[in-house]
C-alpha cells in the first residue's frame, strides 16, 4: 500500500468517525428530552414522576452528559 492509498485510507476513517459522532451527539440530545420532559420555561416534572422514578432518570442524564 502506498503512502498516498494509506493517507486517503486514514483521511476517509476519520471523516467516518466525525459523521459517527456528530449522529451519536444528535441521539443523545433527542433521548434527554423525553427525560428531561419540560413542559414549559422550566423543568416543571410535567409527567408527575417520584423522586424514586427520577433517581434511575438522573443517573441516565448524568450518564449521557451534556451533548
Amino acid at each position: 500500500m502506498t503512502d498516498a492509498e494509506l493517507i486517503a485510507r486514514q483521511a476517509k476513517q476519520i471523516e467516518e468517525l466525525r459523521d459517527e459522532r456528530d449522529d451519536l451527539k444528535e441521539r443523545v440530545q433527542r433521548a434527554r428530552l423525553p427525560i428531561i420532559c419540560i413542559g414549559g420555561p422550566l423543568n416543571d416534572n410535567k409527567l408527575g414522576y417520584t423522586r424514586e422514578q427520577m433517581g434511575p432518570f438522573q443517573r441516565i442524564l448524568n450518564e449521557l452528559g451534556d451533548a
